[in-house]
């Protein structure tokens, strides 16, 4: 379970800006690929062998809001090694094949896992591509050493304009922070059920936690059904509130089958007829933003939500 808290807080990105909303995230490729890098006038692209081809289709994706692209990798470098640039081409059609170009990373005395997002691009409306295979170059500064990589992650996200997002949903007017999105959109749905969960929590509302959690809640931790009662509420340090929270940390809800198989603690489990599958949305709001302040280091924050009677509950917690 520690190493799944740990890939969890691996896979946190920046949920929201001001102006724009993440509609659309896609894990393109995952596993274990080493790339070397070639001179910067001889790219040499290799192709990532993803589990499946792709299509981008998101009921969260509004067709005439501006598009937003961007990737996020994760690597590790292994050993000593010059600078160097990680380049990554999207092949969505054989005309068109965007480049998202990382910064230079020094790589001498560097080593160790790490993270990079790439520049922005604007595409037009995502329905039209079918395939996302992935091409990796790694460039190399002129006279430097060659460079070495491990790509383990390579991570689509699209953006769209906030206000037109908030313009077509038309939410109807409900209880702040209980179901208060369409399930028509059950990420967005699950977003609004956990921070609601975690705001009850917060403020010591034990009575709208329990409106919120599924009448078989879990613990994923024991796989055993709990006592609502028994939950603990989450203590905030003094002066601090669920404003703090929302400024401080990152928030994120991945649909499960986008990293279903990667960990066997969850799948292998059944807990009164009930197992984690296709359904299920994971929250994961443990991870502090860049310059956050990570005032409840240690709490997993991390939910399982799923779709009961047409309402988004919470359906597990780590115990």
């Amino acid at each position: 379970m520690k190493r799944l808290l740990i890939f969890f807080s691996f896979l946190m990105i920046h949920a929201s800006y001001a102006a724009e909303t993440l509609s659309y995230q896609q894990v393109l490729y995952q596993g274990s690929r080493i790339i070397n890098s070639s001179d910067t006038k001889k790219p040499a692209w290799v192709r990532l062998s993803s589990p499946s081809l792709m299509t981008v289709s998101s009921p969260s994706l509004i067709s005439d809001a501006p598009q937003k692209w961007r990737l996020r990798i994760f690597y590790s470098v292994p050993e000593n090694t010059g600078s160097f640039s990680i380049q990554a081409k999207l092949n969505l059609s054989t005309e068109d094949r965007p480049v998202f170009s990382m910064g230079w990373d020094s790589g001498i005395n560097r080593l160790g896992s790490r993270e990079a997002r790439s520049n922005w691009l604007e595409l037009p409306d995502s329905s039209q591509f079918q395939h996302l295979d992935v091409d990796i170059y790694l460039a190399r500064a002129t006279n430097n050493p060659e460079a070495t990589i491990e790509i383990h992650s390579v991570q689509l996200e699209i953006w769209q304009d906030n206000t037109i997002i908030t313009k077509n949903a038309r939410l109807a007017p409900t209880r702040p922070g209980i179901n208060s999105a369409p399930l028509t959109n059950p990420s967005e749905a699950a977003r609004e059920t956990a921070l609601g969960y975690l705001q009850a929590a917060m403020n010591g509302d034990r009575n709208t936690m329990n409106q919120l959690l599924s009448s078989a809640t879990v613990n994923m931790s024991k796989m055993e059904i709990l006592d609502k009662n028994t939950i603990s509420l989450i203590t905030l340090p003094d002066g601090k509130t669920f404003s703090d929270y929302i400024e401080n940390y990152d928030t994120q809800i991945l649909p499960y089958q986008e990293i279903a198989g990667l960990f066997d603690d969850w799948e292998k489990y059944v807990v009164k007829n009930w197992q984690i599958s296709n359904k299920s949305f994971v929250f994961i709001g443990n991870s502090p933003k860049l310059g956050g302040e990570d005032f409840l280091a240690g709490k997993p924050l991390i939910l399982i939500l799923e779709e009961e009677s047409g309402k988004m509950l919470v359906k597990g917690v780590l115990g």
